[in-house]
């Protein structure tokens, strides 16, 4: 774990950090035991959630996939173009656990098949957290989902279903901090918005072609925007249809997001007006 920390901050990122990574473990934990998504995991499987969920974004670099591609990062070029960070992360796990001391590489006691489970589930994980496959992840699970219910065929009882389950959980797990209490949530979005002001500044120097929603959110107006728009198109649906699906188990979460979201349109519309006011 020391060296999962160490590999999380060197970069010094204000969001992709360990308190990251802990934190997304913590959440998959809280959906694993909290609800009863357990009943379609078994040890193996919430073990490889867990361990992938802390180690999703392991090293980090504090850019996106696209800064990336568009610079040729070293990453980019060993990971031709595709979920670039992602396939680093899981690569970098596992090249953790191996060169261990072997005192605490658990996974030297598994078998080789529980291995190549584990590896399988773990490696799968952390691929689904790349946010172009965020829609895709949606429409797979529920259209997974409604094809169980109408076949007669109980949901879990195939491998596919699993592992869109332990996706689901770890992806909204990444994206569960809106999901929190104002002042908890507010937090995770200042330090997000300090790294994407600081790769669209780099974006600039470099001439390359910038991430135009990274633009401005030091202003209050331009980022209530921005977690507004993220939060009904993206963070909502995902929520909503998790809760469906646990029928309401996770109705404290959707307040708190429910919340977050009229809390950033009340502020989207107050500052835009103010601005607006002060125009010549």
């Amino acid at each position: 774990c020391l060296a999962v920390r160490e590999k999380y901050n060197e970069n010094r990122n204000a969001f992709h950090n360990f308190d990251h990574g802990f934190a997304v473990m913590q959440a998959s934990f809280y959906f694993t035991v909290k609800t009863s998504l357990s009943k379609y995991l078994e040890s193996l499987d919430i073990l490889a959630l867990l361990l992938s969920a802390l180690c999703h974004d392991v090293g980090h670099t504090g850019r996106t996939n696209i800064f990336e591609i568009n610079t040729m990062s070293k990453l980019a070029t060993t990971y031709n173009d595709r979920s670039v960070l992602e396939q680093y992360h899981a690569s970098l796990m596992f090249q953790l656990l191996k060169e261990d001391d072997g005192n605490q590489n658990f996974l030297a006691n598994l078998s080789l098949s529980d291995l190549k489970i584990f590896r399988k589930h773990a490696i799968t994980n952390i691929l689904s957290t790349d946010m172009k496959d965020h829609f895709d992840l949606l429409k797979k699970f529920e259209s997974s989902y409604k094809e169980a219910v109408e076949g007669g065929v109980e949901f879990g009882t195939k491998e596919t279903h699993k592992e869109l389950v332990t996706q689901l959980i770890i992806h909204s797990s990444d994206l569960n901090g809106p999901a929190k209490t104002h002042d908890i949530a507010s937090q995770w979005t200042k330090r997000v918005h300090r790294e994407f002001m600081k790769q669209y500044s780099e974006e600039i120097a470099l001439g390359i072609p910038v991430t135009p929603y990274f633009k401005d959110l030091d202003k209050i107006e331009v980022a209530a925007k921005s977690e507004f728009q993220f939060n009904t198109i993206i963070i909502q649906p995902m929520f909503n249809i998790l809760n469906t699906f646990l029928n309401n188990e996770i109705s404290d979460i959707m307040e708190h997001l429910n919340r977050n979201i009229k809390e950033y349109e009340r502020l989207m519309k107050e500052n835009t007006k103010g601005s607006e006011d002060a125009s010549p």
